[in-house]
Order: C-alpha cells, then sequence, then structure tokens
C-alpha cells in the first residue's frame, strides 16, 4: 500500500497536461510528510468521473479551464526527489 497523504489547495498554475501548482491550505495532521506553502502535484487520476476525459488525459487548456483557481483536494500517492508528488486529485465538494 502507498503513500496516503492528503494535502488541500488552489490551483494556482497548470505547468503542463499532467501537472499542476498548488498553493497548499490545508494538510491533513497525520501526514507522513511535510509539504510547503505551494507544491507542484504530478495528476495520477482526476475524479469526479465527469471530469475524466475520454481519451484518459487533458491539454494544458482544458485542464487550465477546469482546475485554475479551483480548490481540490491531493490523495498523495507516491513522492521521491526524482518524480515529486504524484497524487489522485478531486474537485473539491467541501
Amino acid at each position: 500500500m502507498g503513500l496516503k497523504d492528503l494535502i488541500i489547495g488552489n490551483v494556482m498554475s497548470v505547468i503542463d497536461e499532467e501537472t499542476v501548482e498548488l498553493q497548499v491550505i490545508r494538510v491533513a495532521r497525520n501526514n507522513v510528510h511535510s509539504y510547503g506553502d505551494r507544491e507542484k502535484i504530478h495528476i495520477n487520476k482526476l475524479e469526479p468521473v465527469e471530469f475524466v476525459s475520454l481519451h484518459g488525459m487533458y491539454s494544458k487548456p482544458q485542464l487550465e479551464r477546469m482546475l485554475m483557481g479551483r480548490e481540490v483536494m491531493c490523495v498523495v500517492n507516491s513522492l521521491s526527489a526524482a518524480s515529486g508528488i504524484e497524487a489522485d486529485v478531486f474537485m473539491s465538494c467541501f
């Protein structure tokens, strides 16, 4: 079972079709790792299902329209110096 830290924040920029920069506003108390005020998140999966592309990937402009300025919750799957933070990203419903 992989890492399951939680990060909640606002999407400040879309770097490419798989990566966003997040302004971190909250983290779970029981997270294993510490996170900075801004983090780059590599998107493994984007939820809810209605936001999933038929092709499995979005273009950078599509992600910008969907995510810019929105609050998201990231469930961290892995964290490494080489690949950074990889997470499942959920559109906030809270």
